[in-house]
């Protein structure tokens, strides 16, 4: 992560979120409840530690991008794009403030698509997708869901039945910062682990250099 989006690793996590939001995963996650009853989506929960307990993470702790002059050392794909996810509960889309957060955008298209609530929609799975644009002069950079947080993405019907896929695209402004980064696991105490999903949680602490 950080150079323009997408490269190898941003199509990484664009193929884990396809594959755990589709299928049988789809089914799983959809279907899970907490000790505490809440949805994985439910918006007093942290986008990055969704991320982790449903897999949705780079496999590498440790890569290097010589095509980045000015990050040729060591790198912890993981704990950037942890970091990544925690940077989105402060920006909104172009329209500023008054639009939600683009983590909370992101959940409630979510949590709206595994509790089937787009009315007369069946929603059998979400498709995601992440590019890369350039910022209007005058206007701060930032990222958010097409086309924008408060009605973001397009629900597609499959063929001639009620089943419907939800696409969410995330447009991305900036790079993500390079230097030392952090972040901590903070499982929430009404966790339960989450059946039938390909990638395992992530309970481990990420530290970039």
């Amino acid at each position: 992560m950080g150079s323009l989006i997408p490269n190898p690793m941003d199509q990484e996590i664009v193929f884990r979120l396809n594959t755990i939001f589709s299928g049988n995963a789809f089914t799983a996650v959809a279907s899970h409840n907490d000790a505490d009853g809440l949805k994985l989506f439910d918006p007093s929960k942290r986008l990055s530690r969704i991320a982790r307990r449903i897999g949705a993470y780079p496999q590498s702790q440790n890569d290097t991008d010589p095509s980045n002059p000015t990050q040729p050392g060591r790198r912890n794909p993981r704990a950037r794009w942890y970091f990544f996810l925690e940077s989105l509960e402060t920006l909104h889309d172009p329209s500023g403030t008054g639009s939600p957060t683009t983590a909370d955008a992101i959940k409630n298209a979510l949590q709206n698509a595994i509790t089937n609530s787009y009315p007369g929609k069946n929603i059998v799975g979400v498709v995601f997708n992440a590019t890369y644009a350039t910022t209007p002069g005058g206007h701060p950079s930032t990222v958010y869901l097409e086309p924008n947080n408060t009605n973001p993405g397009h629900i597609w019907q499959i063929g001639g039945t009620n089943n419907h896929v939800l696409c969410l695209t995330l447009i991305c402004q900036h790079h993500i910062k390079g230097g030392p980064i952090s972040h901590q696991n903070n499982p929430g105490a009404s966790e339960t682990p989450i059946a039938n999903l390909p990638w395992p949680v992530d309970d481990q602490d990420q530290n970039q250099p």
